[in-house]
Order: structure tokens, then sequence, then C-alpha cells
């Protein structure tokens, strides 16, 4: 198109700085999307600094009900700590139970995460780090 076909028009050239103009709504617009799509981001909770599925309700001190069946709780644990980071390892064999250890390596006010499923039921016990307590200060004369 030339610049006679544009009837009395100006020609506007389409600039880094106009294009970014135009980018930048579309670039937060889609980010912000993508959060809203996730609504379970904004519904978790942590206890101790450890996360726990988006709808835990707390059944006991430390202790939780997960809103999933057992398998989708692990695999939300999955995705959230990393097993390399993470070691898990079984700590029951009876029938009708199963029960994961999630070892914390040292992140956080948390040691590790029992998850269990008993009677149907999917439940997360925190275990909390122990403090230790810190020396008193000797006041200096």
């Amino acid at each position: 198109m030339t610049l006679a076909g544009l009837d009395g028009r100006k020609a506007v050239a389409l600039t880094r700085s106009r294009a970014l103009f135009y980018k930048l709504p579309l670039s937060l617009g889609l980010a912000l999307g993508l959060l809203a799509g996730r609504p379970s981001l904004a519904s978790e909770k942590t206890v101790h600094g450890a996360i726990l599925p988006g709808g835990s309700r707390e059944v006991g001190e430390d202790r939780y009900r997960s809103p999933e069946a057992f398998e989708e709780t692990l695999k939300f644990y999955a995705k959230t700590y990393s097993q390399e980071r993470y070691p898990r390892r079984r700590i029951a064999d009876l029938p009708g139970v199963r029960a994961i250890h999630l070892e914390n390596p040292g992140h956080g006010g948390w040691d590790g995460l029992n998850i269990y499923e008993l009677n149907g039921e999917t439940r997360i016990f925190v275990l909390a780090r122990a403090q230790t307590p810190r020396p008193a200060k000797r006041k200096h004369r």
C-alpha cells in the first residue's frame, strides 16, 4: 500500500516502543489468565512451611484430611516436592493401610510428612521440626 492509498491518513510506523506498548498488556493478560486457571495455587496452605493440597481440612494438631484420594495426593506431592530432593519411603505394611513418609532435607520448619490412607480417607501428618532452645545470652560486665 502506498502513501497515496491512505486517503489522507498519516502512515504510522510500528516502532519497537509502539510494539511493546501493544504486546505488554497482552503478555500480562495471558500470565494472569494462566494463574487464574490454577485455582489450587491460591487455595494451598502451608503448615510449618510444608505445602498442603488445596481444600485440606484440619482434623487434629498438625493432622489434615486431604480432599483427594491417596494416589492423587501422592501425585500432588510428586509435582510439589521432587523425589530427588525429598526422598520417600513406605512406612506401613498392613492390609488396608497405605502410608508414605516424605522426608524434608532441611528446608522450613518441618522434618517430614506422613501421607496415609485408612478406611478410605487420605490423611497428612506434618512432622514439625523440634525447636532447639537458644542458649541464654550472658550479660557483659
